[in-house]
């Protein structure tokens, strides 16, 4: 017969609202975070998931285990039931002071309640993780691995999965896929719902189901689709594509690595573009755009600096695209590639005379030089304290104008106003500095004028 346990031999006065709150807290037998669970231990390094006081209850699942050796072969609703009137009669029921409706799932309210036959992993996940070491002594602990080993392949969890084959499987390990209301361990089938259309019909309504979002996703007006991470797409995917005519890609990037490069690679196409005329050059890493007339000497001073050892981007024909919002990149036409026609020679292959060192194919533009001839300026920057702008596509760069006469070195003063325009990234500016010192001198000699002009020695 059960044995029948009190919490108090004697009729206790009620207690006060602070008591009953302190008992309700102390009665948390998991704690679900630590922040959460209330009645913390003193020392929070040793606090673990369960209250010390906490304990797994075995006399249940060894009472369950018990029948159902002693009832092997027999028709499982018989063993269930020879099951609960063996447990019946042997649980202990504890009563709680004042409580009319008495019982608990284990001996005390601080067992820790796991029904063995749903799922074995559960019971014996908690015996056996690192904070709950105490939750069973070594002899509680050796009986519940040896019933542990019985249930297992036997649990409702087990035979689940078991009925699960095939490709009716993905179905079960899916959590809360159409059949299951819970996790896959301790699953609950919608029973009404089984018995109503049967595996095949709940495996018919996924596939209806994945039609339809299929169709809805493709009923939109889209260039293509593309899967990645090397997924197969389903058949009844492809059967849509075909019908609709849309692309269908694979990719074998992840998903964040294909947007990524996707996005890159549309942003390039698309982006706002111009073609210039003039040549693009890389001088010292500093992009520089040379404009001008037809004939000035743009290719002439660019095969200059090739030579140099400067690289060429492109000549004549520049194709300027904008990336973002502040950034130009230029690059030449397929056609033309790294051609340049010098008057009097005709077009040269800038790759095969100088090597592959000697060309770009593509480069930030950071400045533009406009050539002009001598005679075409009344006023030329003399001191270089500000640069002059120009704008592209909505982006604003510094701009240079250099005046052309017969005999100017044009390479050197490139090379001058690309290390010029490195030191003011750097925020060096040379010609600031010049002027500054100059007006500091100025200044000294003109307090000096003024105190010698008071000496009268």
């Amino acid at each position: 017969m059960s044995s029948v346990t009190t919490g108090k031999e004697t009729e206790t006065p009620w207690p006060d609202l602070s008591d009953d709150l302190r008992k309700l807290r102390e009665s948390v037998s998991i704690k679900v975070a630590r922040n959460v669970r209330q009645g913390y231990e003193a020392d929070e390094n040793v606090r673990g998931m369960y209250r010390t006081s906490i304990r797994l209850n075995v006399v249940r699942n060894r009472l369950l285990t018990e029948s159902y050796k002693a009832t092997e072969g027999e028709p499982v609703i018989l063993r269930r039931a020879k099951s609960l009137a063996h447990m019946v009669r042997n649980l202990p029921v504890y009563i709680m002071p004042r409580e009319r409706i008495i019982g608990h799932s284990g001996e005390t309210p601080d067992d820790l309640f796991y029904p063995i036959e749903v799922n074995w992993k559960s019971p014996w996940r908690a015996m056996n993780a690192d904070d709950a070491r105490e939750i069973l002594d070594d002899e509680g602990r050796a009986e519940m691995e040896e019933i542990v080993e019985y249930w297992k392949g036997k649990t409702l969890s087990d035979l689940h999965k078991q009925a699960f084959e095939g490709d009716l499987k993905k179905y079960f390990q899916f959590e809360g896929t159409f059949l299951w209301s819970l996790w896959d361990e301790g699953a609950v089938p919608d029973f009404e719902k089984l018995f109503k259309v049967g595996l095949k019909g709940i495996k018919q309504e996924a596939e209806d189901r994945l039609r339809e979002v299929i169709e809805n996703l493709f009923a939109f007006d889209i260039p293509c689709v593309v899967i990645s991470k090397s997924i197969v797409p389903p058949p009844v995917m492809l059967e849509i594509a075909d019908r609709r005519k849309i692309p269908l890609f694979s990719s074998k990037l992840a998903t964040v690595d294909l947007i990524n490069k996707l996005s890159f690679w549309l942003e390039t196409i698309f982006a706002p573009k111009v073609y210039v005329h003039g040549t693009m050059m890389d001088v010292y890493g500093v992009g520089m755009l040379y404009t001008g007339k037809s004939g000035i000497g743009k290719s002439e001073c660019a095969l200059d600096l090739v030579e140099r050892g400067h690289r060429l981007v492109a000549d004549d024909v520049v194709e300027i695209r904008r990336h973002g919002e502040k950034a130009l990149i230029a690059s030449g036409s397929n056609l033309l590639g790294h051609h340049m026609e010098i008057r009097g020679v005709g077009i040269v292959d800038i790759e095969k005379l100088f090597g592959i060192r000697s060309i770009r194919m593509q480069k930030r533009v950071e400045l533009e030089v406009r050539l002009v001839m001598w005679e075409e300026l009344e006023d030329y920057e003399r001191l270089g304290i500000d640069f002059q702008n120009t704008t592209m596509l909505g982006v604003e760069i510094p701009l240079v104008i250099i005046p052309i006469s017969p005999g100017k070195n044009l390479t050197a003063i490139s090379e001058v106003i690309s290390m010029n325009y490195m030191l003011r990234v750097y925020g060096e500016n040379p010609a600031e500095s010049f002027v500054e010192r100059l007006n500091d001198e100025m200044r000294r000699k003109a307090r000096l004028q003024d105190y010698l002009m008071d000496d009268h020695e």
